[in-house]
């Protein structure tokens, strides 16, 4: 006898709550299209439709608990995004976006500077807008509105501004995770200007990561900038990161890109060769 929906969702349903987001990304799959066009039918906007809808996902993902099958899952689903939308609408954030022109040339002008800068750097990349997170595995991590439907991958470099401030560590269907360079869990080869040090950037918790494995007589001078080095294999060569400088007995790098003030990132998906770029 064949399963009915309800029934194969409820399966998976118990997986998500178990802490299974490859059952996760299969129910955003399944239902994703349907909530984009209810929302779509609500705002008449594309842009606000595919920002609604990744929210409505991630609260699923925190409130899954809390679903207890009395209805159908996606009539669950359905009544977060209309809840939403509606508070979207009505609240004074959506008034302020429809007529504070400030708020949109502050944006313009970020979103400018990122495609200046990356041009420059001869990237393919893909734009994303950084979600609220408040149940984050990782200290310092942030999630962003775009997941392997943008081409996503695991590994791939984030930059803000055309500087690097992590890299993806989880990819969902509509969102992905950046690890940032300031988490205890970031390690990263690095190069030092104009010495040619090699050193590993690692993440202590705080604002400005430490450089570790320097050479003894190291020590850093006004004109030391640190840049990706490429010796995981990973991370391309040449992408700046910040200035070394000594502080509290440690020397620490001051990222070019504070990771407290980001709302627009660039995500990595290919370098460009000198040839394909003329």
């Amino acid at each position: 006898m064949k399963k009915s929906s309800n029934d194969s969702d409820s399966a998976l349903i118990e997986k998500v709550k178990n802490g299974n987001e490859g059952a996760f990304n299969f129910l955003v799959n399944k239902y994703y299209p349907r909530v984009y066009a209810s929302l779509f039918s609500f705002t008449k906007s594309k842009e606000d439709s595919e920002d609604l809808a990744q929210q409505t996902f991630i609260k699923v993902w925190q409130q899954i608990e809390s679903f207890r099958g009395d209805s159908a899952f996606f009539t669950w689903v359905y009544r977060i995004a209309i809840n939403l939308a509606k508070n979207y609408v009505v609240s004074s954030s959506y008034k302020k976006q429809k007529l504070n022109t400030s708020y949109l040339k502050t944006e313009n002008k970020q979103l400018q500077e990122t495609l200046q800068i990356d041009e420059k750097l001869a990237f393919t990349t893909v734009g994303a807008k950084i979600m609220l997170d408040k149940n984050s595995p990782y200290l310092n991590s942030v999630i962003i509105n775009k997941g392997s439907n943008s081409d996503i991958k695991l590994g791939m470099p984030v930059l803000s501004k055309g500087h690097l401030i992590g890299r993806i560590v989880e990819v969902n269907y509509i969102s992905s995770r950046i690890l940032l360079l300031n988490d205890l869990n970031s390690k990263i080869p690095v190069v030092i200007s104009p010495s040619g040090d090699q050193a590993i950037l690692s993440g202590i918790g705080k604002l400005k990561p430490s450089l570790e494995y320097l050479p003894e007589n190291f020590y850093p001078e006004d004109d030391n900038l640190v840049y990706t080095s490429g010796k995981d294999g990973v991370l391309v060569p040449g992408i700046s990161i910040g200035k070394a400088q000594m502080e509290d007995s440690r020397i620490k790098v001051k990222l070019f890109t504070d990771p407290t003030q980001i709302f627009l990132v660039n995500v990595v998906l290919e370098q460009v060769t000198d040839a394909e770029a003329m």
